[in-house]
């Protein structure tokens, strides 16, 4: 096998772990990469050293450019990609040596355009495990991947997990050429949202023929001490859990296939999140905008929700109301 694999790797004020992760790309057995390091304007030392391993491997490609986010700086290194194949490994993590290896020739055996695998999480507290994994290769088509990545979050077994760093791609999903020899974006990375591996996801696997995975674990992922995995509710995890209304309309703009599928998928998230918020700093900005979303939805909750589910989503709307209205008589009398 000699296509070209383009690795495109995010770099943000990551000085501490960037050459671990540029290591593990550089010693793939597969050796026909090409390492697209994107300097997103970063404040320490990461510019320096994406040059200095410039100059130790001439496969990476550094580009440098102002601060723009995750998205921008993945959209900007796919504009300069050459290879035929994409893959992306963002800067904190690092692979297993034979993941693009074995990623491309069961890619191509199955002449499918996604293949996706397994992943492990690891901090600093912990010691990484090296899962193997059964080898076991999976095959989709369209709608059975969809329906396998709308209902992942409520089965760990599920294949179709929305992070684009686990897997590799057909270069034709992400890029399109222009009769002028330009290259242009076809799926680009949003900028400006939260979870945009799981925004564009939808798009990726209506758009291919033929989805695979492989029951093996080639990337590790970092979770640094302040993640959305370890911490209370923040920001980040409320817009993550809402972003899936977001994609239930986009989805409903191509195929109304999974509409009934999709709103189970969103309702259950923000019934999380209602439990979530009560008990949270957020409640007072963003437990109404929540609440008014789900009753919108309230004849669809009485019909396809679990009794026990609406049950408990009615204590925790009534709690909020007697704390609403406790608030609202207190603050008369105090003030």
């Amino acid at each position: 096998m000699n296509d070209l694999i383009s690795v495109i790797v995010p770099v943000y004020n990551v000085e501490i772990y960037l050459k671990r992760c540029v290591n593990s790309i550089i010693g793939q057995t597969y050796k026909y990469l090409e390492i697209i390091l994107v300097d997103d304007g970063s404040t320490d030392n990461s510019p320096t050293i994406c040059d200095e391993l410039a100059l130790l491997d001439n496969r990476i490609k550094v580009l440098h450019k102002s601060n723009g986010g995750l998205s921008s700086a993945r959209n900007y290194g796919m504009l300069q990609a050459k290879g035929n194949y994409l893959g992306f490994v963002d800067s904190d993590d690092y692979i297993r040596e034979d993941m693009y290896e074995r990623l491309l020739e069961k890619l191509t055996e199955y002449n499918a355009d996604i293949i996706k695998s397994d992943f492990v999480n690891f901090s600093d507290d912990n010691k990484v495990l090296h899962h193997i994994g059964t080898g076991k290769v999976t095959v989709y088509d369209s709608e059975h991947a969809l329906n396998d990545f709308i209902f992942t979050s409520f089965s760990a077994t599920k294949h179709m997990k929305s992070t684009v760093w686990d897997g590799l791609y057909k270069r034709e999903l992400f890029l399109k050429e222009q009769i002028d020899g330009k290259t242009e974006l076809v799926f680009p990375f949003p900028v400006g949202k939260i979870n945009e591996d799981t925004y564009i996801f939808p798009d990726l696997l209506l758009a291919a023929n033929k989805i695979i995975h492989i029951e093996e674990s080639f990337y590790f992922y970092y979770i640094r001490e302040n993640s959305i995995s370890h911490s209370l509710l923040t920001i980040r995890e409320i817009e993550s859990r809402t972003l899936w209304k977001e994609i239930h309309f986009k989805l409903l703009q191509r195929t109304n296939k999974y509409a009934q599928k999709c709103v189970y998928n969103w309702v259950c998230r923000y019934i999380g999140l209602i439990d979530k918020l009560y008990n949270s700093d957020y409640k007072n900005e963003y437990f109404q905008l929540v609440l008014d979303e789900l009753l919108n939805e309230k004849q669809y909750l009485l019909q396809n929700l679990s009794d026990k589910r609406i049950i408990r989503t009615l204590k925790i709307i009534h709690k909020y109301k007697l704390y609403r209205l406790a608030k609202k008589y207190l603050h008369r009398f105090f003030y």
